[in-house]
């Protein structure tokens, strides 16, 4: 998968009345007499082939096929694009059952879709007109940006995930200033592949400036391009081409963020690495490596876990001094020993707590770094420091969703703190497209269980569940929040389906490493008195829910 190349260009971006709802396709927005909701750039893309034969039943594999035309779908990701369709619909504007589910083939739009009725101007029948519609320019941060992505010249196409990479890159060096407003990528490149127009794309992502690149390599020297574009006037604001060994890369990208931030707004200063790290030799295999791992975490799953640890671990043989890596190869270690997708963990623990110590003496600022440092403090259940790092990665950057989403996670733990779960909510709001969405729910649905709102729990779970369907561990918090209500058959059930995506000893492992975790809890006593509940609903036959007092 590249970022580049990652859309079907076949959609059409005519917009569309579906249920008395105005859908905009190239501003990722649904509008009707209710309210405006903007959906994630996949959701947009499922809604538009759905409206191609409404009320007629895409197979999976057909909507698999136009929906991710490089083959880096599966049923996990789709069933959860369904899941976003149907909330969008139904939470903004109340409607239900728009996408319906037909069992083992697929879904279809229970809707006529008239394309007819949207006027020019665009209007919704029942919805106010304002009496006066403001200069677009009024409405936009001047600090507003995205950076589109980056596009390599030639035909040979041999740089894709370094262009990828390079996209990522200048997007989160520039969201590290604290006076930038800057999109996720995700977004620019659903639509830039699409061939929407720069002040169309502007416009769906509500940013004044546009950053076009492109890249070149002839050699071993690479030349950027770079132009920052006025959306509101549609003019070139600014300029620049740089060209650089290929072994300078990393100064050159700071080189060119410094350069954005200061045409923006000369006040405008954008954190960025340090000159040890800037001036560090480059590595474009390990680089590509590294890419390709973020890549694989938008369909996550043992299989892809095991695909991300060996492309790290061959990144980091390359560059075996690179603390990004470290960080990055620790934090995929630790998550795996919590999911049990190793066989020594007390060695995948040693190691893990090694590559983080070692980046963290490298690099000891670096948010990714802090970030990663806080996430395995997370998994090996140390809430306290894990809370020191993710703290201080907020205040160096502060839109790093999942840094706040496990921040807030950690919070309802420790703490019993109800403001944790603002934090995931938030998460969940700002980033549906980051490839950790699905994890936040698990995250939200176990703060409540923490915190022994077993009511609360139980859509969590269910929510959780939807967004990662071939996950055990979402079922058996399920069974947790069950028990806590004292709803004993249903909660065997869950244990049971949880069991039918691991074995029979998965519930004895997940109440293990639930244990670990909630001894850092106020509640703990409690919480260990329904985990009790549930190993013996685990041990019992189908039917027998008999427990002890």
């Amino acid at each position: 998968m590249t970022i580049n190349e990652n859309f079907d260009r076949s959609l059409s971006f005519d917009r569309l009345m579906i249920k008395s709802c105005l859908v905009e396709p190239a501003a990722l927005k649904i509008q009707s007499q209710y309210g405006v909701c903007t959906v994630e750039p996949k959701v947009m893309a499922m809604l538009q082939v759905l409206a191609e034969r409404p009320q007629e039943t895409w197979t999976r594999a057909e909507l698999i096929e136009r929906i991710w035309p490089q083959s880096d779908g599966g049923d996990e990701s789709l069933t959860r694009l369904a899941y976003l369709l149907r909330k969008a619909f139904a939470d903004t504007h109340q409607v239900h059952d728009l996408v319906k589910t037909v069992p083992k083939q697929g879904y279809y739009l229970s809707a006529t879709v008239d394309r007819e009725a949207v006027s020019q101007a665009g209007e919704i029948p029942g919805a106010a007109r304002p009496a006066v519609m403001p200069s677009r320019a009024q409405d936009l941060s001047p600090f507003s940006l995205c950076v589109l992505p980056v596009t390599e010249i030639g035909d040979t196409k041999a740089y894709t995930l370094l262009c990828d990479g390079i996209t990522r890159d200048l997007s989160a060096l520039l969201s590290r200033s604290s006076a930038l407003e800057v999109a996720a990528p995700s977004s620019t490149a659903y639509l830039a592949a699409n061939r929407v127009a720069f002040s169309k794309i502007a416009q769906a992502l509500n940013v004044r400036y546009l950053v076009n690149s492109t890249f070149s390599v002839f050699e071993d020297e690479i030349t950027i391009r770079v132009e920052l574009v006025d959306s509101v006037s549609e003019r070139l604001v600014w300029s620049k081409k740089y060209t650089a060994g290929m072994k300078r890369f990393y100064a050159l990208q700071d080189e060119i963020v410094l350069d954005i931030s200061t045409a923006v707004a000369s006040k405008v200063k954008a954190s960025h690495r340090t000159d040890e790290f800037s001036f560090r030799e480059f590595s474009l295999g390990a680089y590509e490596r590294v890419q390709q791992a973020k890549n694989l975490r938008a369909n996550y799953g043992p299989a892809t876990a095991r695909q991300i640890e060996a492309l790290l671990v061959d990144a980091l043989a390359i560059e075996p001094d690179n603390p990004l890596i470290k960080a990055e190869l620790a934090v995929q270690l630790s998550q795996n020993v919590v999911s049990k997708w190793t066989d020594d963990e007390d060695a995948t623990r040693a190691l893990a707590n090694r590559l983080v110590a070692e980046a963290l003496a490298a690099q000891p600022n670096d948010p990714d770094v802090l970030a990663a440092a806080g996430i395995v403090s997370t998994m090996f259940h140390d809430p306290d420091t894990a809370i020191g790092y993710l703290d201080r990665v907020i205040r160096l950057d502060p839109i790093s969703a999942h840094a706040a989403a496990v921040l807030g996670w950690q919070q309802c733990l420790r703490h019993a703190d109800p403001t944790g779960l603002e934090k995931i909510r938030t998460s969940e709001m700002r980033a549906p497209h980051h490839p950790r969405f699905g994890l936040w729910a698990t995250y939200r649905c176990t703060a409540h269980l923490f915190m022994l709102d077993y009511e609360a729990a139980e859509p969590a779970c269910r929510d959780a569940i939807i967004r990662t369907p071939n996950y055990y561990q979402p079922r058996c918090s399920l069974a947790w929040a069950l028990c806590g209500l004292g709803q004993y058959v249903d909660a065997k059930a869950a244990i049971d389906e949880a069991k039918s995506f691991g074995d029979e000893d998965i519930a004895i492992r997940f109440v293990d490493e639930m244990r670990k975790w909630s001894s850092n809890s106020p509640h703990a006593e409690e919480i260990s008195r329904v985990l009790d509940k549930l190993l013996d609903l685990s041990a019992s036959e189908p039917g027998v829910t008999l427990l002890r007092a």
